[in-house]
């Protein structure tokens, strides 16, 4: 029985498999047959451009995508990039300022706060207009500066300065020889004035000091020392070289110049401020005691040297001329300085007295002198 029911289903089997190739197997081999037959070198060619173009598309959109993809990787790195450029343009810029305030702190106390500057931060943006927080610019060696920009404008102004007052170099015979008129003169002492303050506005700075003997004064601000007019603007020039110099650029000093004698200089500046005229509103401070030590500078030139070396060595006029000398050896206090002052010339007339009368017309001015420091004593 087993037998016979597997006998049948393999026929069953069998029969199925016969139709199946009978019925669609064959047709189909026959129609691929006839297909294969019927294709020819033009349907190859066909067939094979298809697939190309098929390729090549699906290559294009590859790239694409993997170019959208490395576009979004370059956009990342240039945006990392960026931010970490900005935060070292962050970082040099809060560096630099803080060596440029530095730089202002030594400034300050080597002069030992006479000159302060009031407005860093507006300095700053004035030397270094192109600084930000993601751009710097800190070497002028080989850069073009806008006109306004203060490293340049004080070269004009130093210029000026040298120009304008090179006349008040000259002793009194040389002005009349190059016949230099009172007006020039006048003239030279407007632009000395003019050239400090300028300076002194230029890179904002404040001369913070006390009017003292021999300071030309406006109130409280101070313009020059009057016995050395040239050392208050000598040292604003130093104080702008060093700000030069932190940019990279050279010193500068200006053209001519050279040596000159202070005292020849402050008998050429001190009456323009003693006169009581619409001119200026500058004083001198201890304008009375001022004007007798340049009279004695002047008795002193007119002596013959024997008699110079006489008066030089008991009074020792070098004590009363000058900064230094006048702070260190009086403080700068009027009555200090006219005491000794007269004392000196007192001993002078009693110890010399035969050498000095020999010279009637000087021993007359020294009279005079000792005379006028015992009216400035007692007015002190």
């Amino acid at each position: 029985m087993f037998k016979v029911i597997k006998f049948l289903f393999i026929t069953v089997i069998v029969a199925i498999t016969s139709f199946t190739v009978g019925r669609y197997i064959f047709p189909f081999l026959i129609e691929l047959s006839n297909l294969i037959s019927a294709i020819t070198f033009q349907n190859i060619v066909d067939l094979c451009t298809a697939v190309g173009s098929l390729a090549t598309f699906f290559t294009f959109i590859y790239l694409i995508l993997q170019n959208k993809e490395q576009k979004a990787h370059e956009e990342q790195q240039i945006k990392m990039w960026n931010e970490q450029n900005e935060m070292l343009c962050f970082q040099k810029y809060q560096t630099h300022r803080t060596e440029f305030f530095n730089l202002i702190t030594s400034i300050e106390e080597r002069y030992e706060g006479i000159f302060v500057v009031k407005h860093k931060n507006r300095l700053y943006r004035r030397i270094f207009p192109r600084n930000s927080f993601v751009s710097i610019q800190y070497n002028y060696e080989s850069e073009a500066l806008c006109a306004d920009n203060p490293l340049l404008a004080f070269e004009r102004l130093v210029d000026r300065y040298k120009q304008e007052t090179a006349i008040l170099k000259l002793k009194k015979e040389e002005l009349q020889t190059s016949k230099i008129t009172d007006e020039n003169i006048r003239r030279a002492v407007y632009e000395l004035d003019l050239c400090t303050c300028n300076l002194l506005s230029l890179f904002e700075l404040e001369c913070v000091l006390s009017p003292k003997l021999g300071f030309i004064h406006d109130g409280d601000f101070v313009v020059m020392d009057g016995l050395s007019p040239f050392s208050q603007i000598g040292k604003l020039i130093d104080i702008a070289n060093e700000f030069r110099q932190f940019t990279n650029m050279s010193h500068y000093y200006g053209t001519g110049g050279g040596l000159h004698q202070p005292l020849v200089v402050a008998k050429n500046v001190i009456p323009y401020y003693l006169n009581k005229d619409d001119y200026t509103s500058r004083t001198i401070f201890g304008d009375n005691l001022i004007v007798l030590l340049l009279e004695l500078h002047e008795i002193i030139e007119s002596l013959d040297d024997e008699l110079a070396h006489i008066i030089i060595s008991h009074i020792k006029p070098l004590d009363f001329f000058g900064y230094n000398s006048l702070l260190n050896n009086f403080d700068y206090s009027i009555e200090m300085t006219a005491n000794e002052l007269h004392s000196r010339v007192t001993k002078l007339l009693t110890y010399s007295k035969s050498e000095i009368e020999n010279d009637p017309q000087n021993h007359k001015k020294l009279i005079k002198l000792s005379s006028k420091l015992e009216k400035v004593i007692s007015k002190s």
